[in-house]
Parts: structure tokens; C-alpha cells; sequence
């Protein structure tokens, strides 16, 4: 028995019935040799397979049946209860008048002459369209009523830029393109609110989207597809056409316009790789710029692949574009399957590509990146020595002594090295802050340490302007000599940069390859400054640090501790925190006398001992003595 379409026209009493399309139109819109109809796209999608027969019935004039309901989920058209009287009214009425035999339709289009609703599918299969719908939306709605469904990735559907099934998100990123279709007297208009909605025509339908339907059997046999083996040994190397080149010239076959993996797992996964190009139905391919539309990517011309999942619908994956010579491979690490993609050579106006297809080895462990620091100082002119009234030892009288500061301007060279990456993008951190390609400085805030009168520290924060110079895997970065009077002291900047690279895959146009970013970290230290004291200084501070030796040694060796080297003064307070935890008694004997060996109270001492109070070689106390 036959089966075909049914077409229901509707309108409303108060609708013109100039609104409705008259069988001449409808006949134009299944015409499969006129472009841009529904029959020629139908025809190139399904490589002219689909039945085009239908029977047009007389309009139906009859009020609206809808009622008010609140917002259901989108679920097959069916089951929405919104959406029952668009389909149940119509069929209803048409059977009152004509008593049809439903059985000889295996699908239904109900189209109304004013703006209503539009969806596609259920069962049995109905599409429901108004006048003013876009002519993409209607493809999209029809291919419902043949079964197909959207691509969903899990989470989303309307994920695929590259296929019909996505429509609604084909055309929210990147405006389609305009065609003269509604200028066409033979098809039929579709305006509304004196907007022609004809002008969005594409795309096509994925290949992909066939297999497991009544067409598959067709265009497999005829060698449209090719199934990759389940075990490769080596590379396999296949010359993959354009899908819209393939389907203008079926039934001639030139080669395969789709690569599929063998099933995988429990469910039958695939994963399968098709070459979309611009031009006709798919003329929305465009290319915006990814520094501002990185969502709207779509190159004129690239390899996408998709995913059919275990629910047996398909996802989109990614595409590889061929307008970036510069990384025309991308690797898959997902579900059961890893192998990379690569194009060998690429057919002219992009309708072929030679690709090899190989499978991976595990994911190396070595994978991520290495720098290399180069120093790159600049030493500068000494500053004026100045007389500075100060302690060489926290016991003992002030005194005058000469300092000098010896500057220099400290810098790095940061050069960034990568493993792993088809095209590595790099990008340089600060306290966790990315750096500006475009600027030329960061401020860096440090902690500073002021001595106070008594000997003791007070802490506060420095900001430090560090400028550098950014490439994309080589950071130049500089601090030039600093000094600030806060307060009338002077803190001169000694300081360790924390530096984070992050290193991931570059173009958000290509498929990315699964690879996670990874991270070096690493510190760069900055002494811009370092002082000089005159002898008189060094040797007053060499006779304190003898003394306080020889009180500690006498004290620490009883407990087994290590012995106190000569230098520095910093394994002198090492070794006194671990004789106070060790034996609290002895730490206070040993404070004592050095309380008496230097006629210096014991707060005094401890204070110079303790963790919290500790004097640094980069800060001084600058009080000049009156009149000097």
C-alpha cells in the first residue's frame, strides 16, 4: 500500500483566505528540481531516497482549538498536552469531511495561515507549521516526522552547528546568509510581520544522522561510508568528499563522505567524521572572530565530528578547520577510543581531504612543559653614602656607620617550552592573575619589615611595579631598583615573584584533544638592592656574633643537638628554637646569660631570638644624628 503525506491548510474565520498557500505553491515546495524547495532538500539529504508524494486536502476553516496551559517541557509533540488540539482538532475535523483512510499517510503536515506554533515528531508522525516559519525550521520539523531527532550532548541538545537537527542554535550565533527564495514566484511566500522569513535556508543534514534509518542501507552499499577497522595497526589513510558535493552528484558515487569506528562497548558507540564546506544549504558556515565570538566558530570549511551515543542519538564533538594550516590534526581521548586525525592533503575548493587515522598510545606521562630562566641584570649606579646611626648588634651602643647601596635593575628572561600539545597556547600568571599581552606593567604588593627603636620589626605592604614585555612562549619581566621612606625609614625591596604558566591547546576552532592544561610553577627572586657597610660595621658585627656563639655553645652540646657552624646567624636562632622545645629550662638559662654577657635585659635577648622578631639585612633604621 502506498504511503504518503497528508497536507491539512488551516486558517481562522478571521484570517484572509489569500493567506492560504494554493496547490500551485505546495506543489512548488515539493518540487525536487526547483533549489530551496522542501522536496530538493529532502532529495540532496536523504541522497534521493524520500518520498515526495503527498495529497493537498481543501483548507480547513475552523477556530483556534488551543487553550491556556502553562509551559511544558519540550517533549515529543504528542504528549504535550499544549499542543494535542493543533494536531487532534484538524485531524478530527478532515475526518468528519472526507472520512480519509488514514493508513495510506505515514506522516501529516498540518500547516495554518497565521502564526501558531511548530513542532515536529511523535507518533504517528505529524509536523505542525505556519505561515511566516523559517524555511530551515521547516526542514528542521519535517525531519522530525522522519524520525530524526536532535543532537544532544548529554546535558544540551542543539548542540551540532553542522546539522539541520541543531537548527534553532545554527542561527542564534551567526546570522544565516540571504537567498533569493522568496523572490521565486513558483515557491510559495513565508512572511510574516512584512518580514521575509526565507532567507535562512540550511544547513544540511549530517550524514551521521542516516545510519539505523531505512536510507542507510542505499548509501553504505554504494560506498558512501567507510568503516574504520576495529584493530589498526598502522595508519589508515581515507579520502573523505564533502558531504553537499556528494549529495548534488548522487547518484554518481565519487568515495565516502563519512568515516565511522566500529561499534564500542555495551551500547554501540561511534564516533563518526564527515568534511563540511560553505555553499548552498550550508552557506552559514562562517567564521567569526574567536577573540569575540569564540561560541560562533565556525570555519567555511572543516572536519566535524560527531558522537553516537548509547542512547543511539548524536553528539556533537568538534570540528578541525582547514583554513588553520598551521594545526591540521586533533586528537580524540574519549568514551573507548583514542586516535588522531590528520590531514595529509586537501582537494581544491575544499571538496575532498586526504586523512590518516591512527590510534594513540596511553596518555604520556610526561606531558606539559619545561621553562627556562635566563638572568637578565642590568647593574646601575651606586647610590651616595650616608652616615646611619644604628646597632651592628641588638646589644651595644648605636653608632655611626657608612652604608652604600649597591643597586642593579633585576630582570628574567622566561622562555617556555611544551610536550603534548598540537599548537600549545601559554599563559603567564601572577599571584594567580593572568598577565595583559597588551600592558606593559604589574604592581606586585610585598611585605616589608621596618626596624623599630627597640629592636624589634614591624611588618607592612609594599607595592613593587614590575614591568614586563610578553610573547606567547617567552615572558621578559623587570623590577627596578626601589626605594620608599615610609614613615622616615627606609625599606629597600628584597622579594621572591610567585610565577605560574599554564599551557593548554590554542585554537578554539579545533577540536580540542583531551589533554587536561597543566601548570608550571616556580618562583623568581628580585634583589635589587643589596647594601655595603664600611669595615667599622662588619667588624663590630663579627665581635657580637662570636659572643653570642660562645654563650650558645656551651649550653646546646648537652643536649645532642648539632653544632652551631660559624655562619649565619639564622642557624643561630635555629638552634636556640630547638633548645626551647626540647628543654624550655635550659632556653631561659641560656637567655640569662646572655643577658649578663651583654648587659642587655633578658626581653631584650629573647625578643632577638624569637621567631616572630628577627632582623633582616635588607632593612635599616636610617635616623642621621642631629647636626651629622
Amino acid at each position: 500500500m502506498r504511503r504518503m503525506w497528508a497536507f491539512i491548510p488551516i486558517r481562522w474565520p478571521s484570517t484572509p483566505a489569500s493567506d492560504v498557500w494554493t496547490p500551485a505553491q505546495f506543489a512548488a515546495l515539493m518540487d525536487p528540481g526547483i533549489v530551496f524547495s522542501l522536496g530538493h532538500y529532502l532529495r540532496r539529504v536523504t541522497y534521493g531516497q524520500a518520498d515526495l508524494s503527498y495529497r493537498l486536502f481543501e483548507p480547513l476553516v475552523m477556530d483556534d482549538p488551543r487553550v491556556t496551559m502553562p509551559n511544558v517541557p519540550d517533549v515529543y509533540a504528542g504528549e504535550r498536552a499544549d499542543r494535542k488540539p493543533l494536531l487532534n482538532a484538524p485531524r478530527a475535523e478532515i475526518t468528519r469531511l472526507h472520512d480519509p483512510d488514514w493508513s495510506t499517510f505515514d506522516r501529516v503536515l498540518f500547516w495554518f495561515a497565521q502564526p501558531t506554533d511548530e513542532f515536529g515528531g511523535g507518533y504517528p508522525p505529524a509536523t505542525v507549521m505556519s505561515r511566516g516559519g523559517r524555511f530551515d525550521a521547516l526542514c528542521h520539523e519535517v525531519l522530525h516526522s522522519y524520525g530524526f531527532d536532535h543532537t544532544f550532548d548529554g546535558v544540551n541538545e542543539y548542540v551540532s552547528p553542522y546539522d539541520i537537527m541543531s537548527a534553532k542554535a545554527y542561527t542564534l550565533p551567526v546570522p544565516g546568509p540571504t537567498f533569493p527564495r522568496a523572490a521565486n514566484p513558483m515557491l510559495p511566500p513565508s512572511v510574516a510581520d512584512g518580514t521575509d522569513q526565507n532567507t535562512t535556508v540550511g544547513p544540511l543534514l549530517s550524514p551521521a544522522q542516516l545510519a539505523g534509518t531505512t536510507y542507510w542501507k542505499a548509501i553504505e552499499t554504494a560506498g558512501l561510508v567507510h568503516t574504520l577497522p576495529a584493530s589498526m595497526s598502522g595508519p589508515v589513510r581515507v579520502r573523505l568528499h564533502a558531504a553537499d558535493v556528494a549529495a548534488r552528484v548522487w547518484p554518481e558515487v565519487r568515495g565516502p563522505v563519512l568515516i565511522q569506528t566500529v561499534p564500542l562497548g555495551t551500547f554501540g558507540e561511534r564516533f563518526t567524521i564527515e568534511l563540511r564546506r560553505s555553499g548552498g544549504y550550508d552557506s552559514g558556515f562562517l567564521r567569526a572572530d574567536p577573540a569575540t565570538a569564540a561560541s560562533a566558530f565556525k570555519p567555511p570549511a572543516g572536519i566535524v565530528v560527531h558522537h553516537r551515543r548509547p542512547d543511539r542519538r548524536l553528539g556533537y564533538v568538534g570540528v578541525l578547520p582547514l583554513s588553520n594550516l598551521g594545526d591540521l590534526d586533533a586528537t580524540f581521548r574519549e568514551y573507548a577510543l583514542d586516535f588522531v586525525v590528520r590531514v595529509r592533503e586537501i582537494g581544491e575548493q575544499d571538496e575532498w581531504v586526504d586523512i590518516e587515522i591512527q590510534e594513540l598510545a596511553p596518555l604520556p606521562s610526561g606531558h606539559g612543559g619545561d621553562l627556562e630562566i635566563l638572568p637578565e641584570d642590568q647593574p646601575k649606579p651606586d647610590g651616595a653614602t650616608v652616615t646611619v646611626w644604628t646597632k651592628p648588634c641588638f646589644a651595644g651602643p648605636r653608632g655611626p656607620y657608612q652604608l652604600t647601596p649597591k643597586y642593579q635593575r633585576r630582570g628574567f628572561r622566561i622562555r617556555a617550552t611544551s610536550r603534548g600539545y598540537e599548537k600549545p597556547r601559554y599563559e603567564w600568571r601572577v599571584n594567580g592573575a593572568a598577565l595583559n599581552p597588551a600592558a606593559t606593567s604589574v604592581t606586585h604588593t610585598i611585605q616589608t619589615k621596618t626596624p623599630d627603636d627597640e629592636g624589634g620589626w614591624t611588618q607592612s605592604a609594599t607595592s613593587v611595579e614590575l614591568g614586563y614585555a610578553l610573547q606567547a612562549d617567552e615572558l621578559r619581566i623587570w623590577c627596578e631598583p626601589t626605594r620608599q621612606r615610609p614613615g622616615g625609614r627606609e625599606a629597600i625591596g628584597n622579594f621572591a615573584l610567585p610565577l605560574e604558566l599554564v599551557i593548554g591547546e590554542s585554537d578554539p576552532g579545533v577540536i580540542k584533544n583531551h589533554y587536561p592544561s597543566s601548570s608550571i610553577f616556580t618562583s623568581l627572586h628580585f634583589t635589587t638592592v643589596e647594601l655595603e657597610w664600611d669595615g667599622k660595621y662588619r667588624r663590630a658585627q663579627e665581635r657580637c656574633r662570636k659572643m653570642l656563639l660562645d654563650v650558645l655553645r656551651k649550653r646546646i652540646p648537652k643536649h645532642g643537638l648539632p653544632p652551631i657552624p660559624d655562619p649565619p646567624w639564622e642557624r643561630v636562632r635555629d638552634r636556640f628554637r630547638q633548645l626551647l622545645a626540647v628543654d624550655p629550662d635550659e632556653a631561659r638559662a641560656v637567655v640569662a646569660d646572655l643577658a649578663r654577657a651583654l648587659d642587655e635585659p633578658p626581653a631584650v635577648v629573647l625578643a632577638e631570638l624569637g621567631a616572630s622578631r628577627i632582623r633582616s639585612p635588607w632593612h635599616v633604621v636610617d635616623h642621621p644624628k642631629p647636626g651629622v
